[in-house]
């Protein structure tokens, strides 16, 4: 017996856009005022737009770029002293990312972010339609309900917004160069890919799957965007700014692989054996030696199965596989992290939504995108007693034992890992003739 795609396209029946509908309503009535909040938080607040923004205010003032963001945050956001030695030291972000961010150092910090924010809105739509007609989703358009209610509901996206952050920018290039790639438009796939790394760093890992798919010319087009952007940037900001994000920011990012939220193997290995004081985590076993053994052996097991799976792609199906693989790998072998870098992953959960077969397989699909979709601390603070929890848990102010870390904060790593492991091992549904465009010789 054949068995047919659970994700095939059904009727949109009058009862059925109904209850979407209703459901989407809902949504907008529960999580619209949070998400108008976040668009321009209210003053005295801030996210991690923080960073840009402060970067960008002192550059503007004739100052650096790359400063010592405890005392810029006392001088421009009249932060108490307390509360801006808590905040983070530099700009953890590359130059051409602050870069982008120096036009709005002439705006006072919420409406800084609230220009941010709305700019991005464009960008969210484009990666939407991308990943739609890359995957080849069903749409109609009553899907515009269920499609708000996973993306107004999705806690990566509130976070993005209430932080201003940068993962729709890298989601809408990573989703473009999804789309390029499928169509063979190699230049244009390795432009998005250098550009997403120039801003980023981390969506560099993506030339793995033209190196195994032996794209010379997407490698050239992204390497040489990656190139001319930084110098751009370099012309901008100045050497001295390049010399102190590789001397004091980059060295300073380490103190964080260990966070508790750090979703990457590195922060699920050094949580166990070799965790920061700062974390308050209990090592399982006090042992730096074995964090990084098992960090760096099971980084590069991901590295070996993302080349092997695109070195023996054939199909176009095969080779859509070997991309959202590496974009999965892409958040795994990162050294930090964030629940909201979700976002990023849509593209390859778009895709295993399509492709993927087994009533099994799918059955772990759901649950490792529930726990994704849902907000990190939710779990914790079910388990671990309510609101108290959450704040504890964010904020780093509680102990977390052994125990706890692997059965309980470790579970968005599980979810990454196992979405990951479907997309390199899952069976695929057969697709019919006509559903895969035909790939054409370059």
């Amino acid at each position: 017996m054949t068995e047919t795609n659970p994700s095939a396209p059904r009727r949109w029946s009058e009862g059925r856009i109904i209850f979407w509908f209703v459901l989407f309503a809902l949504v907008l009535v529960i999580f619209g005022p949070p998400y108008l909040g976040a668009f321009r938080p209210p003053d005295g607040t801030v996210g991690d737009f923080h960073q840009e923004w402060l970067s960008a205010r002192n550059f503007a003032e004739g100052g650096p770029v790359y400063a010592d963001q405890r005392e810029l945050a006392s001088r421009f956001l009249d932060a108490p002293p307390e509360r801006a030695a808590k905040m983070l030291p530099w700009n953890a972000h590359p130059p051409v990312a602050a870069m982008l961010a120096l036009p709005l150092g002439r705006f006072p910090y919420p409406q800084a972010q609230l220009v941010w924010n709305l700019a991005n809105l464009p960008l969210l739509a484009f990666a939407v339609v991308a990943i739609i007609r890359a995957t080849r989703l069903p749409f109609a358009p009553p899907s515009v309900f269920p499609l708000g209610v996973v993306l107004v509901g999705w806690f990566a996206l509130y976070s993005q917004i209430q932080h201003g952050q940068l993962n729709i920018v890298i989601m809408a290039l990573v989703a473009a160069a999804f789309l390029l790639e499928q169509r063979t438009r190699s230049v244009g796939a390795g432009l998005a890919v250098g550009t997403a790394a120039a801003i980023k760093l981390f969506p560099a890992f993506l030339l793995v799957y033209f190196v195994s798919t032996r794209n010379i010319r997407a490698i050239v087009v992204g390497g040489t965007a990656f190139l001319a952007l930084n110098v751009v940037a370099l012309a901008v900001i100045g050497p001295t700014e390049f010399e102190t994000y590789l001397r004091e920011v980059v060295p300073s990012v380490a103190n964080y692989q260990s966070s508790r939220q750090n979703v990457s193997l590195a922060g699920f290995w050094l949580r166990i054996f070799d965790p920061h004081p700062n974390e308050r985590v209990v090592a399982l076993i006090a042992s730096p030696f074995a964090g990084n053994t098992f960090s760096y052996g099971t980084r590069f097991a991901v590295v070996l199965i993302c080349f092997w799976t695109a070195t023996r792609a054939q199909s176009q199906v095969d080779r859509e596989r070997a991309f959202a693989l590496a974009v999965l790998g892409m958040l795994l072998v990162s050294p930090v992290a964030w629940p909201h870098y979700f976002l990023i992953a849509a593209v390859p959960l778009a895709w295993l939504w399509m492709n993927l077969a087994g009533r099994l397989a799918r059955l772990a699909f759901w649950l490792a995108f529930a726990v994704i979709w849902l907000p990190n601390y939710y779990v914790p603070s079910l388990a671990l007693g309510g609101p108290s929890a959450v704040v504890g848990f964010l904020m780093g102010t509680s102990t977390v034992t052994p125990g706890q870390n692997l059965a309980i904060m470790s579970l968005p790593n599980y979810a990454l890992t196992g979405l990951f492991l479907l997309a390199a091992f899952g069976r695929t549904s057969p697709a019919a003739p006509d559903s895969v465009p035909p790939r054409a010789e370059p």
